[in-house]
């Protein structure tokens, strides 16, 4: 296993979130999420996804955004990718 953090790991445990929880639901199902599964999630994503989801972390750092809001967003989008039903 690499031994260097990945920038978006960095980032949550500086702003002690990386233990925060939260759900997703769809197609009434309930989803349970935790950061630490959505940065392992986009640390095995593309490298072109990766910049993309880079460059939004830094613009909310920079802005004082909410970090918590993007990635409910990417996990809403996880699930509706990923769990579809016929």
């Amino acid at each position: 296993m690499n031994s260097k953090k990945s920038f978006y790991r960095t980032m949550l445990e500086e702003k002690n979130l990386m233990n925060e929880e939260f759900t997703v639901n769809f197609n009434d199902v309930t989803h349970i999420f935790n950061v630490e599964r959505m940065v392992t999630l986009i640390e095995q994503t593309t490298e072109e996804e990766q910049v993309q989801i880079t460059k939004v972390f830094s613009y909310l750092d920079f802005h004082n955004g909410d970090l918590m809001h993007y990635l409910t967003f990417l996990a809403e989008c996880y699930v509706m990718m990923n769990y579809q039903t016929a």
